[in-house]
């Protein structure tokens, strides 16, 4: 019998679960990341690609419950913004700029060009080799963790960003939105699709956005 329930993908709701706690119930990192912002920085687009890549490469094509139309055209948008979604990493750059008094320049160059070839590539291989090799359901658990890694060092990185920089509650909404909600969904829409996949990421994101603004 599968790990993976066929209308419920317990990896996935998991993960939403890990989250909120790792946000509300257990002791968080942010004060290691203000003391290593800068490296943190660095850090930060090789997470993204790792993650994006286990999150294309996490599909069963053989399942069924593939993706509704409706929602192709998201499931579109929600790729671009994945393969995209760097720019949230203005903010860590502006934070640790007004941290230290100097642009982080050399970080910004490798992080910004590492994030956007390495998330085309994620899409391109992840993508091809869920296609070629089928990964077995306990697999589903350990592509899911690297996923889990990079959510939770973005909350804490971007919680401590805000607080250094200061910006605008727009561009905390928008800073949240596309660092996390893009590999979220990466994640729901991979085949077999459950509507309880995607609403239980859904409300985890809602939950977590109302706690920074």
């Amino acid at each position: 019998m599968s790990i993976r329930v066929r209308h419920f993908p317990l990896e996935n709701i998991l993960l939403d679960v890990g989250l909120l706690l790792v946000a509300f119930a257990l002791p968080n990192t942010n004060g290691i990341i203000n003391d290593n912002l800068a490296t943190a920085f660095w850090i930060a687009a090789p997470l993204q690609v790792v993650a994006l890549l286990c999150a294309f490469g996490n599909r069963d094509e053989s399942g069924g419950h593939r993706l509704p139309d409706w929602l192709s055209g998201v499931h579109i948008l929600t790729c671009i913004l994945a393969v995209g979604s760097f720019v949230w990493l203005y903010l860590v750059a502006f934070a640790i700029e007004k941290q230290s008094s100097q642009f982080p320049y050399w970080g910004f160059r490798f992080t910004f060009g590492f994030a956007l070839i390495g998330g085309i590539l994620a899409y391109h291989f992840g993508h091809k080799l869920s296609e070629e090799f089928e990964p077995p359901p306990y697999a589903r658990y350990l592509l899911v963790v690297p996923v889990f890694i990079y959510l939770c060092f973005t909350e804490s990185l971007l919680e401590v960003s805000i607080a250094i920089a200061q910006p605008t509650t727009f561009t905390v909404m928008v800073a949240t939105l596309i660092s996390y909600l893009p590999v979220r969904l990466t994640l729901a829409f991979q085949p077999p699709f459950s509507y309880y996949d995607l609403a239980s990421g859904l409300i985890c994101f809602g939950i977590y956005l109302y706690s920074v603004i």
